[in-house]
């Protein structure tokens, strides 16, 4: 009796067909996914580009105007070819324009550096708000000049009597140095005024500045019609304020006009003018 030989088995259909069309259709996947992926899926550089844009504008419209700016500038330099790129250029140019404003704005609201603290607890109040106030001129609408004036005009007035400064000091200051504030705070300005006594009227002169005259002398000379009077007095000192009866003069109610020529010296400077009383 004989051994039965060994079936020998085929393979299927199925599995001939994969042995003999495996790395074909492997082949055609892989092909067809790198096509997809190049051909379907947005550019890298596009896809970059865009996720920078969003964020500038998120920061732009946050109101982040510089983060925005170098987010747009970083697009436009290294995505300027895409779409996102077009928009970041279109949008650059305003976006800086608008951070700069922004910067020169909050400057200018910063506080100077002579309002560091220890600086200004150091400072009489009075003379330190002037010198502040005499550094605004510049920048002070003519509308409010006005005001501006009489606030500056208060606290000097205040530092002078209290003795924080004199005229020296006011002359040396950098904040008064504009042409009106030293017209203003450091000429000479006085007037003349008759006062009326019982046979010969006072021709007085008053110091209308902040400050007192040091070693002044005054020259005046008093006129109606052809009724003229000089006179010359020297002060050691003139306070502010203060009038000073110089000449006498006999005035008629209808002798006309009376004209009033002055000189004044000192240390601070000198004034002339004439006047009608």
């Amino acid at each position: 009796m004989t051994e039965d030989a060994p079936v020998v088995r085929r393979p299927s259909w199925l599995r001939r067909t994969w042995n003999k069309y495996a790395l074909i259709i492997v082949g055609n996947i892989v092909f067809f996914a790198l096509m997809y992926w190049f051909t379907y899926r947005p550019h890298n550089a596009e896809s970059r580009g865009g996720e920078f844009l969003s964020l500038a504008q998120q920061q732009e419209t946050d109101g982040r105007l510089q983060a925005a700016e170098v987010l747009y500038g970083k697009v436009v330099q290294d995505y300027g070819e895409t779409k996102a790129g077009v928009v970041a250029m279109r949008r650059l140019p305003e976006v800086r324009a608008a951070s700069e404003k922004a910067t020169h704005a909050a400057a200018a609201e910063q506080l100077p550096p002579e309002l560091e603290l220890a600086k200004m607890l150091k400072a009489p109040p009075a003379w330190f708000m002037a010198r502040l106030l005499a550094g605004q001129h510049a920048k002070v609408a003519k509308v409010d000049r006005p005001r501006y004036f009489e606030a500056l005009d208060g606290y000097l007035r205040i530092a002078f009597e209290r003795g924080e400064i004199d005229h020296g000091r006011v002359h040396k200051e950098a904040a008064f140095a504009h042409e009106a504030l030293r017209a203003r705070y450091l000429g000479l300005h006085a007037n003349c005024a008759v006062e009326a006594d019982w046979m010969y009227d006072d021709v007085r002169i008053r110091n209308n500045n902040l400050f007192a005259w040091s070693k002044a002398v005054i020259e005046v000379e008093v006129r109606q019609g052809d009724n003229v009077e000089k006179d010359s007095q020297r002060f050691d000192s003139v306070r502010p304020g203060q009038e000073l009866a110089i000449a006498e003069l006999r005035i008629s109610s209808d002798g006309g006009p009376v004209h009033c020529k002055v000189r004044v010296v000192s240390e601070q400077g000198e004034v002339r003018f004439e006047q009608r009383l």
